[in-house]
Order: C-alpha cells, then sequence, then structure tokens
C-alpha cells in the first residue's frame, strides 16, 4: 500500500512540476497518507513542504522547514519572508551569502530590499546577477533590473546612471523594466529630458507587449500606470503642466484598479499641481495618503513627501497642530531631513505676513516619482 501512495505522489509531483496548480491539492493530501503510514520519509516531507510554500500556506511551510533543518533553510527562510518576518528570514539564511546558491542570494537581497536597505540590496543582487550569468539560467536580465531598480532607490543616482549605461543596450528592447529603472536614475539625477526619453522606450515596449495579449484598452491603461505616472511626473518638472494634468486625470479615473502606490503619487501630485485651490479637497488626498495600509508600499522619498504636504496643507488651512503633527512625524522618521525645518520656517514666515507673495510661495507643494 505505501508502495501504491508513493507511486501516487510521484505522479502528482510530475504534474506540479509540468505547471499544474490543480495537482498541488490532491498532491498534498496523498503526501498526508503517505507520512501517515511513514512520518519520516525524507522525500514526501520534501514534496509536502513545497505543496505547502507553493499554496501560501507559509506559516506550515516555515514549521515543516523548521523541523527539516538545513535542507530545507531555504523554503524557511522564504515562508519567514512571505510572513513579513524579514529579520528572522536573514537569520535562517547563512551568514556568509558568498557561498550561497543564487536563489539564497536572490532571497537575500529582496529582504535587504523590503527592509530599505537597497545599497546592501543592490549589492546582493549584482551578486545574484554575477552567478546567472556565469550558470546561464536566464535570469540575469531580471537581477540587473533589479539592481539598476535598489541603486535608484539607494538616492545614488551617479551610481545608478553609471551602472545602467554599462549594461548591454540589447537588454533595453527585451526589458521595458530595464528601460523604466534608468528613466528613474536620471529622475534621480534631475536629468528629466534623459528619463523622457527612456521613459518612451519603457512606454512603447510595455504597450508592444501587452497588445500581444488582445488586453482591453482599460486593462492596458492599468498595467501601463506606473509608467504614464512617471511620464506625468517627468512632464509636470519639465514645465508641461497640462499634459501633466491631462494624465493624472486618466488615472485617477483608474483609481481602484491602479498599484496602491501608484494612485497615492497621483493624488499627491495632483494636488501639487493645484497648489493651494480647493484645500479641501486637496487635504482630504493628502491625508489618505498618510494611511498605514498606504504607508506600508511606499518609498521613505514618496512618504516624506506626503507627510510634507500634509503638513504644508494644514498650515494654509490655518490648522497648525495638525501641522505640528505632520512635521513631528517627518522629524521622527526622517531626522536627517531638512524638510521640518524648512516647514517651520515657512509657516512663520506666512503667519508673519499672510498676505506677502514671497512668503505663501514658500510654501510649494512637493510632487514626488513613482
Amino acid at each position: 500500500m505505501q508502495e501504491a501512495l508513493l507511486s501516487e505522489v510521484s505522479r502528482y509531483v510530475e504534474e506540479a512540476r509540468a505547471g499544474s496548480e490543480d495537482a498541488l491539492p490532491p498532491l498534498l493530501a496523498a503526501c498526508e497518507r503517505v507520512l501517515a503510514l511513514a512520518p519520516e520519509d525524507a522525500e514526501t516531507l520534501r514534496a509536502k513542504l513545497t505543496c505547502l510554500v507553493e499554496l501560501g500556506r507559509y506559516g506550515e511551510a516555515e514549521a515543516l522547514a523548521a523541523e527539516l533543518g538545513e535542507p530545507a533553510r531555504y523554503e524557511r527562510a522564504y515562508a519567514l519572508y512571505q510572513l513579513g518576518r524579514e529579520a528572522d528570514a536573514m537569520r535562517a539564511l547563512p551568514a556568509d551569502l558568498s557561498g550561497a546558491s543564487g536563489a539564497e542570494q536572490t532571497l537575500a537581497a529582496q529582504i535587504k530590499y523590503r527592509q530599505a536597505e537597497y545599497g546592501e540590496a543592490a549589492r546582493l543582487f549584482r551578486a545574484a546577477a554575477e552567478q546567472a550569468a556565469s550558470e546561464g539560467d536566464g535570469t540575469a536580465a531580471e537581477h540587473y533590473t533589479n539592481v539598476l531598480a535598489s541603486l535608484v532607490l539607494s538616492r545614488d543616482s551617479a551610481a545608478a546612471t553609471s551602472y545602467g549605461a554599462s549594461l548591454a543596450a540589447g537588454l533595453e528592447a527585451e526589458q521595458f523594466e530595464l528601460a523604466y529603472n534608468l528613466a528613474c536614475a536620471h529622475i534621480g539625477s534631475g536629468e528629466y529630458s534623459a528619463a523622457r526619453d527612456k521613459l518612451a522606450v519603457a512606454l512603447r515596449a510595455c504597450r508592444e507587449s501587452l497588445g500581444a495579449e488582445n488586453l482591453p484598452e482599460e486593462e492596458v491603461e492599468v498595467e501601463l500606470g506606473v509608467l504614464t505616472a512617471q511620464a506625468a511626473f517627468v512632464d509636470q518638472q519639465l514645465g508641461d503642466k497640462e499634459a501633466a494634468a491631462a494624465a493624472y486625470a486618466t488615472l485617477a479615473s483608474f483609481k481602484a484598479e491602479l498599484e496602491v502606490a501608484v494612485a497615492a503619487v497621483v493624488a499627491n501630485n495632483t494636488v501639487a499641481l493645484r497648489g493651494e485651490a480647493n484645500l479641501f479637497d486637496s487635504w482630504k488626498k493628502a491625508k489618505a495618503n498618510l494611511a498605514e495600509p498606504i504607508v506600508k508600499k511606499l518609498t521613505p522619498h514618496q512618504r516624506q513627501a506626503f507627510l510634507a504636504n500634509a503638513a504644508l496643507l494644514s498650515v494654509a488651512m490655518s490648522r497648525p497642530e495638525q501641522a505640528k503633527e505632520c512635521v513631528s512625524s517627518l522629524r521622527s522618521e526622517f531626522p536627517a531631513s531638512p524638510l521640518p525645518a524648512i516647514i517651520e520656517a515657512a509657516s512663520a514666515a506666512r503667519a508673519r505676513r499672510p498676505a506677502d507673495p514671497e512668503a505663501r510661495r514658500a510654501h510649494s507643494l512637493f510632487s514626488c516619482h513613482a
């Protein structure tokens, strides 16, 4: 009977390897039947662990991986990462990653990225890219893009643009993500015209890719949301406020379908374009962008801009306590930021000279990139 059950497990394993998600629940059930007869069967335990991970049952997967020990260290770290326990996930990986597998290096990079340690994430993604290139496993291009994205978020624009320029030109056409991140690097350096050119490449490549899938036009626009938002920000910085406003308005009509962070950036930049017009609606948008579920999805740059705008709008609406609360959050979360002092100085100038246009200009709102 046990041999028949093992044969059943093997059949479902092969189906799962062939990409059949439907094979996972019966595979898990078959594993449980085998383990009821042979609780220590190593191959079946591994199959069960794989099932639990693939089915998203990360709590159970982590517990089983912990029991299996060293052979299941990657699965345990991955499950902990998916459970939002980044520090524990990092501890589950080898302390010295120089001899780690490509999967472990990639997971370590993802953990560091989520922890906003972007410089370290870039280093680890670069190591994973080099290993993937040497092994020819086809994931090197994806890692190159992740290196660039990490460098961009580390605010090291010079390193980002230099690294982007060093990549093979052919990758840009194949990877719209790479063109997008090159655009972000140029944005970080204030090179908005160059950013616009790279975004045009990214938008064209992405639109062509989505067009081949015969998606409805609205779904295509949603998929392009982050690229469109970034292009609108660039237009805004280049002074084409009309084009930026039109793009933001189009994106706002798809708000419910957009990624949370993209929708928040669209709302913030719309408020920045508007200035002090329609303050009540602007404050509603700014307040919504401070909600905890949104905060978790933001980059530090975006979070700073949102807090700063909430503070400035509070000043404009004569809500000093509200403004102080936002400034306090800014100071606590970003102790090296000059924004709290700038906002307080601008607020004081406005209080002294409420009718002075120079004092009012000190309250220009902050836009941010996606």
